[in-house]
């Protein structure tokens, strides 16, 4: 893990922001683990709203992205309520 992706799990997101502003690159995260964070997040009945701000921010077209019974985010985000 580079220090951006813990940032991320563990949800600091003033921690986020910093490294994206001093320039982290966020083109090292591979995108695959970003949607699987997302999906996960999105998917668990407790999920950190944080959390999925900060996976959109560094790449916001994930959002669209299936997993693999085909579902989005905004399914799984739906079937929670």
């Amino acid at each position: 893990y580079i220090p951006l992706q813990i940032a991320i799990l563990i949800a600091n997101q003033g921690m986020v922001d910093l490294l994206i502003e001093s320039g982290a690159n966020t083109n090292t995260i591979d995108r695959q683990w970003l949607i699987l964070q997302l999906h996960k997040s999105i998917s668990n009945f407790y999920c950190s709203a944080k959390q999925v701000q900060m996976l959109l921010k560094i790449d916001s077209s994930i959002i669209e992205e299936k997993e693999e019974y085909g579902n989005t985010p905004l399914t799984h985000a739906a079937f929670q309520g």
